[in-house]
């Protein structure tokens, strides 16, 4: 199923910016906490455990788009991440398609809607992450997305929760 692989791209790709985004949230004391990283960079998904669910999809369609463990590796152009204080602006360098969001401590959050129309199909998703910079190198992040497709005038909706590892591109595992 074409629209499927579209979609399971579309949450990877998500997965991928949620790595990198936030709100960062009241810590208590009227604000974020001060970034304890710079995650200004590139970033890639060097793993993504995805599990999709949907009432109104069959377990075997389902299956031809939810990537289940996914090894992204080189083909994957990332996301650019700038950081200006605890505000980020994430940007998904294959879509083009720009988060913004916070980082509190090394805590990570976001939520986005996103609408996409393309080869008739039409798309509405909506995603919330939360994630911990492990150091300024390696992140690690939750995914939910809530999506919505339809085609040819039919509805399919569900959600994908995702759980991805991103790593700082030309960081080498031999240097930390």
């Amino acid at each position: 199923m074409i629209l499927a692989g579209k979609l399971a791209f579309l949450a990877i790709t998500l997965a991928a910016l949620a790595g990198c985004g936030g709100d960062g949230g009241d810590r208590g004391h009227g604000g974020p906490d001060a970034p304890e990283f710079d995650l200004t960079g590139v970033w890639k998904t060097t793993e993504s455990d995805c599990q999709s669910c949907s009432d109104d999809l069959s377990e075997s369609e389902l299956a031809e788009f939810d990537p289940g463990t996914v090894a992204e590796g080189e083909e994957d152009p990332g996301s650019e991440i700038v950081q200006s204080g605890n505000h980020l602006e994430i940007t998904d360098l294959e879509t083009g398609q720009q988060i913004e969001g916070t980082i509190s401590g090394n805590r990570i959050e976001f939520e986005a809607s996103i609408q996409i129309g393309s080869d008739g199909v039409e798309t509405d998703l909506s995603t919330k992450g939360e994630g911990e910079a492990l150091d300024a190198y390696h992140i690690t992040v939750t995914l939910e997305n809530a999506w919505a497709f339809t085609f040819q005038g039919e509805t399919f909706a569900g959600e994908t929760i995702c759980t991805s590892q991103l790593k700082r591109v030309g960081y080498a595992e031999s240097q930390g």
